[in-house]
């Protein structure tokens, strides 16, 4: 009990920091490093509470520069032009494929050992399977957006999305590779089965199975421009991203059907509370992995 208030005490104040980092107009991380230990160091030897608060502070500040820092460092070199590189890749989500091109998230060890993560575009529109693992010749640029504040932020989006660099591949420069396997992949290999499911039926009910691959993989690239055409003067383009609303009502769902399940039972249930609990939180986790954990879903 003495932890958990010591840790509320000073959360918010860690909090504050972290927040605050992003307000800095220089991004130095030694001064406030050195700052913290001389805090940590007076509360110590004088035990004043407010170089605790202090200290908490400091240190969300140093969470904040260090983990901005880790992630510009994965970006690639802001250059004039785009540079042919020969990479190994492996994709990491569905490709999101139109009448024009395939783009895809994939994971890239780059010839000095480095490893990013890349928005790639394929022209040719190739199979681009979830888990292969490739070698390519491709054009890579930075992530560069246009200062505009009411436009869409493409390096905002970007760095939320841990995007490194934006790639087009060379036609007919690839070589496949033995692919590798792990959760992460496999997960993404079931959500692109089922999509491929639906998928058959797709010339009977082409609207109704995008938009069930949107709300229920997360593959928003399904549904045709006259679609969204259609949702954005309604406001109902954000309906169709899958977020915590989403995992919510459908937890909320599960949790009721549990209870009326439990209600004709035959047999009298101790403390139904907990089976319709664990049903809602585990329709959540799978409704979640189902969109690929993405954010929005995260914040449920």
């Amino acid at each position: 009990m003495a932890s958990f208030r010591f840790f509320c005490a000073w959360l918010p104040w860690w909090v504050t920091g972290v927040c605050g980092s992003f307000l800095l107009p220089q991004a130095y991380i030694w001064p406030w490093i050195g700052v913290f230990f001389v805090l940590l160091i007076l509360f110590v030897c004088s035990g004043w509470l407010w170089c605790r608060c202090v200290a908490a502070l400091c240190a969300g500040v140093i969470f904040g520069l260090w983990r901005t820092d880790t992630v510009l460092q994965q970006q690639w070199p802001i250059t004039d032009k785009a540079q042919l590189q020969i990479v190994t890749i492996q994709v990491k989500d569905i490709p999101q494929q139109d009448t024009q091109r395939s783009r895809f998230v994939a994971q890239v060890n780059l010839p000095d050992g480095r490893q990013q993560q890349w928005l790639i575009t394929d022209y040719s529109r190739q199979e681009w399977p979830v888990g292969s693992r490739w070698e390519i010749k491709a054009k890579v640029r930075p992530v560069i957006g246009e200062n505009n504040m009411i436009g869409f932020n493409r390096e905002a989006w970007a760095l939320s999305n841990s995007i490194g660099a934006i790639a087009n591949v060379v036609k007919g420069q690839r070589k496949a590779l033995t692919a590798a396997s792990d959760w992460k992949i496999k997960l993404a290999q079931w959500r692109m089965w089922c999509s491929a499911r639906w998928h058959n039926q797709e010339q009977k009910y082409p609207q109704g199975v995008a938009l069930l691959k949107a709300l229920a993989v997360g593959e928003q690239s399904a549904l045709p421009a006259s679609a969204w055409q259609i949702f954005r003067p309604l406001g109902l383009n954000h309906l169709v991203s899958i977020s915590g609303l989403h995992v919510g009502m459908l937890a909320m769902l599960a949790g009721w059907v549990c209870s009326k399940f439990l209600q004709y039972m035959p047999v009298r249930i101790h403390q139904p509370w907990i089976y319709t609990r664990s049903t809602a939180v585990i329709t959540a986790i799978v409704y979640s992995a189902l969109a690929g954990f993405a954010v929005p879903t995260q914040v449920c």
